[in-house]
């Protein structure tokens, strides 16, 4: 269900229309609404996570040669759909197959350093919010002081 939610979510998102729990069970004509709420937030900050990401400023550098991996990765995805059925090197399957595994622990590494760093801002927020009581319970001594 997850998958339908999602991928109506994102139908919907592509189309310009505002993604709600009624226009998704409209669309897929079946689910409850609080799985497709269940869905709907959890898609909502996926998307949200990838805003924040694509709005994360890197070096010229990585552009650069995140670029020239992209470009390789589509060639040679385009080489091999290029070929007739059954032409599929297997050192080339098993070349891709490895590279689809190191980028998912890489993408795992990294999901698990953004939450650290979301903990964090959770924890240096906490701290500024105290910091501003104290504050206040101080210049409110003062003033009573003076």
């Amino acid at each position: 269900m997850r998958e339908l939610i999602f991928m109506t979510a994102d139908k919907l998102h592509a189309e310009g229309q505002t993604v709600t729990q009624e226009k998704i069970r409209d669309s897929l004509g079946k689910g409850s609404y609080s799985t497709i709420g269940k869905y709907l937030r959890e898609w909502r900050s996926q998307r949200e996570d990838d805003s924040n990401l694509l709005r994360t400023q890197l070096p010229d550098v990585i552009n650069e040669k995140g670029l020239l991996l992209i470009r390789a990765l589509w060639r040679e995805a385009v080489s091999l759909a290029n070929k007739p059925d059954g032409e599929l090197p297997d050192d080339g399957l098993e070349a891709l197959k490895s590279e689809i595994v190191k980028l998912k622990t890489e993408s795992a590494l990294l999901r698990s350093q953004l939450s650290v760093a979301r903990e964090d801002i959770i924890i240096r927020d906490n701290e500024i919010i105290s910091l501003r009581e104290n504050m206040a319970v101080l210049q409110h001594r003062l003033k009573k002081e003076a």
